[in-house]
C-alpha cells in the first residue's frame, strides 16, 4: 500500500508535467497558427472588409485593426459592395454582394478559413485532452486517498452497508479477500459520484477539513462536469450540465452552447488568478 505522502508527490508531479506540457504546446500552436495567418494573410485582409460592413450594423469591432490598414484594404478591394450576416444555430452565414468582374479570389480566402479552422481545433484538443489528464490524476488521487483510509481503517466499513450471498462469498478464497473486493466495489462506487460526494466523503469520514477548498470548489466540481459534457456531449452544453453547475459560472450558457472553446480563456483565466 503506498502511503498517502507519495500519494500527494505523484499528483503535484502530474500537474506540474502537465502545466508545462500545455505550455509548451499551446506556444507552439499558436507560433504555427500565426504562421498560417501571414501565409494567408492577403487573402484574409478582405475579410476585414466584410466585418467591417458588418460592424456598420453593430455585431462586429475591428477597433484593434488600424484605421490606415483598412484605409489600404479598401484601396485594393474598391469593387467589395455589401455583406450580410444571419443566424443559423451555431454558425453564422456571410452573404456577400460583389461585381460580376472583380480581383477578390474567393477559393484562396475559403482556404485561409480552413486552415484557421484547423488551428483552432488543435488548440481545442489540446485543451480538452489536458482537462481529461487534469481529472484523471485528481481521481486517481482521491482513489488513492480512499484507498489508504480502508486499507488503515477496515472496520470503518460496518458490518450493515451490504450482505454477501452464499454465491459471492465462494469468489473468494479468504475473508480479506472479500474485505477488498468491497472496498473496490465501495470505493468504484463513490467515484461514480460527483466530485462534491467525494469531497463530502473525505470531510465527514476520512476527517479532512480541506478548508483550502471552500473557495474553489465550485470551480472544481464545474470543472468536473465540463469533463463529463467534452466525454459524453462533445463539449455541447445540455440541461444537465446547466443544472448541476453553480450558476454564478453558467449564467450566459445556455443548452447547445459549444464550451470547448472556453477551455483556453478559463485556464488562463485561473492562472492570472492564481499569480
Amino acid at each position: 500500500m503506498h502511503s498517502l505522502s507519495q500519494s500527494i508527490y505523484e499528483i503535484n508531479s502530474n500537474l506540474e508535467s502537465l502545466r508545462d506540457f500545455v505550455d509548451i504546446l499551446d506556444t507552439h500552436l499558436s507560433e504555427k497558427a500565426q504562421e498560417s495567418l501571414t501565409i494567408h494573410s492577403s487573402s484574409l485582409e478582405f475579410l476585414l472588409l466584410v466585418f467591417e460592413k458588418l460592424f456598420e450594423n453593430g455585431k462586429y469591432n475591428l477597433d484593434s485593426v488600424p484605421p490606415e490598414r483598412m484605409e489600404e484594404i479598401r484601396a485594393k478591394y474598391p469593387e467589395f459592395l455589401s455583406a450580410e450576416s444571419t443566424q443559423n444555430g451555431n454558425k453564422i452565414d456571410i452573404t456577400l454582394k460583389l461585381p460580376d468582374k472583380t480581383n477578390i479570389e474567393l477559393d484562396k480566402i475559403d482556404i485561409a478559413l480552413k486552415e484557421i479552422g484547423k488551428a483552432q481545433g488543435r488548440t481545442r484538443m489540446l485543451y480538452s485532452s489536458s482537462l481529461m489528464t487534469l481529472t484523471s490524476s485528481v481521481e486517481l488521487f482521491f482513489s488513492k486517498l480512499f484507498h489508504q483510509y480502508f486499507y488503515l481503517h477496515p472496520e470503518s466499513i460496518g458490518t450493515k452497508e451490504k450482505l454477501f450471498s452464499f454465491d459471492d462469498l465462494s469468489k473468494f478464497d479468504t475473508l480479506a479477500d472479500a474485505r477488498t473486493h468491497y472496498i473496490s466495489s465501495r470505493i468504484e462506487d463513490l467515484l461514480r459520484g460527483p466530485l462534491s460526494d467525494w469531497l463530502l466523503f473525505a470531510r465527514n469520514t476520512v476527517k479532512l477539513s480541506m478548508g483550502y477548498l471552500k473557495e474553489e470548489q465550485e470551480l472544481l466540481e464545474e470543472t468536473f462536469q465540463r469533463r463529463n459534457i467534452v466525454v459524453h456531449n462533445g463539449g455541447i452544453a445540455n440541461s444537465i450540465y446547466i443544472a448541476k453547475v453553480p450558476k454564478n459560472l453558467c449564467k450566459d450558457v445556455k443548452v447547445s452552447n459549444n464550451l470547448r472553446g472556453c477551455l483556453k480563456s478559463r485556464v488562463n483565466s485561473r492562472k492570472a488568478h492564481s499569480v
